[in-house]
């Protein structure tokens, strides 16, 4: 089994939930999107989690723009503005071996299995923070048929859905710490490569705490950040 989440944003009780909620063998494997930093603020406790469990893991446009803010503050101060006080504490407390896991991590990650192969990609497999929604239209699915993969998995709308368009079929798992659709709570699908046979799950978990916390630490996006808590 081949698990896929994406979007955790530093929101460790949704990580810790999905953790409790599957059954790992030691022959499943677990891959993550993306965007384990920006919004709220345990990203050293999520990356150091999935380090633990050996998680495969991909960088995600917030990810991406942490490792570009520590050389050049007026960048830490946009972001910080746009999405919350979550980058100037990661950026404080981030540890090195946190800092280098995501340095090194790659945009796009294949995997091919017998007769067929995977592409994983944070936004769009030509640019890392391309949105690909529910209603992308065939201009922008058209892009997916120069790719020699049949199956694509996708974030970074914080949305689950299938698209099957022609030849390919492309995935989004929805998000772990952040859903923006109406599936409140933990998103993940489940990947069963020899039958191709997908998946979705949500479940709900216990937020008052990161409540409390996008309270303490940000009450000028208290609204924003909670509308999907």
């Amino acid at each position: 089994m081949i698990y896929i989440i994406s979007d955790i944003h530093g929101n460790i009780d949704a990580l810790k939930k999905f953790f409790k909620s599957i059954y790992l063998k030691p022959e499943d494997k677990i891959y993550a999107l993306g965007d384990y930093v920006g919004y709220y603020y345990h990203p050293n406790e999520c990356l150091n989690l999935l380090r633990k469990y050996k998680v495969n893991c991909i960088k995600g446009n917030h990810d991406i723009n942490l490792i570009k803010s520590f050389k050049n503050n007026k960048l830490l101060n946009f972001f910080s503005d746009k999405y919350g006080k979550s980058y100037d504490e990661t950026k404080k407390k981030i540890t090195i071996k946190n800092l280098t896991f995501l340095t090194k991590m790659k945009k796009n990650l294949k995997i091919i299995f017998p007769g067929y192969k995977v592409l994983l990609s944070h936004g769009a497999p030509w640019k890392n923070d391309c949105y690909i929604y529910p209603d992308a239209d065939k201009k922008t699915l058209n892009k997916f048929l120069d790719y020699d993969y049949e199956i694509f998995f996708v974030g970074h709308t914080h949305r689950k859905y299938i698209h099957k368009y022609k030849k390919k079929i492309i995935y989004n798992p929805g998000s772990i710490g952040q859903p923006r659709d109406r599936y409140k709570g933990i998103n993940w699908i489940q990947f069963e490569p020899k039958s191709k046979k997908i998946s979705f799950h949500n479940k709900k978990y216990d937020s008052s705490k990161v409540k409390k916390e996008i309270k303490l630490k940000d009450k000028e996006k208290y609204h924003k950040l909670v509308k999907y808590l």
